[in-house]
């Protein structure tokens, strides 16, 4: 590895990454996803970075 991070907004500004995968618990995802959309990154997100329940009719 020849990079290592310990802020992700600081790995967003690196112009080698191009690719975000975003595995952190689903409270993060949201914002993450986000942030690194509006960076200009590919974002592969382990689950939806929102939930939201279906109301039974």
């Amino acid at each position: 590895m020849s990079r290592v991070y310990d802020d992700y907004l600081e790995m967003l500004k690196d112009d080698q990454v191009d690719t975000v995968y975003v595995a952190t618990p689903s409270s993060m995802h949201y914002q993450m996803c986000l942030d690194s959309l509006a960076a200009g990154k590919n974002v592969i997100c382990e689950k939806s970075p929102s939930s939201s329940r279906l109301k039974k009719p």
